[in-house]
């Protein structure tokens, strides 16, 4: 798989979370479900706290919003449905919520590349149900 806007062949982690982005859609992932996870899929490996997470799904003024805890309850959905997939819903204790490609490590960084890629395949699949 090559990356779409350089041509250049997509690094692991990118290719596992092309994968996954794809199975997402066979997986019947909740709005809010896809949404949490292209969030994520957006800086494979960087840490998302869960106010961040809230404010991007919600978009709404911060006394709208609902309590930060809906962001657990939709991780733990999250992993239940990428059970067998490539990609993981890792937790960083105290700090939030990565993906990363299921097997590798997660230092909290990831490379431009990773994150351009990755960002391609989310707009892309964007409209998908």
């Amino acid at each position: 798989m090559r990356c779409a806007h350089c041509g250049q062949p997509l690094p692991d982690t990118a290719k596992a979370l092309a994968v996954a982005h794809a199975v997402a859609s066979e997986r019947r992932l909740t709005n809010k479900e896809r949404e949490v996870l292209c969030y994520l899929a957006q800086r494979p490996g960087v840490v998302r706290t869960k106010a961040e997470i809230l404010d991007y799904v919600y978009q709404l003024e911060p006394g709208d919003q609902p309590d930060v805890k809906i962001v657990d309850v939709f991780v733990c959905k999250l992993r239940k449905k990428l059970v067998g997939a490539e990609l993981v819903v890792e937790t960083m204790w105290g700090r939030g919520y990565f993906v990363k490609k299921s097997g590798s490590g997660g230092n909290g960084e990831a490379n431009q590349h990773d994150a351009d890629a990755v960002r391609g395949l989310v707009d892309e699949g964007a409209g998908a149900p």
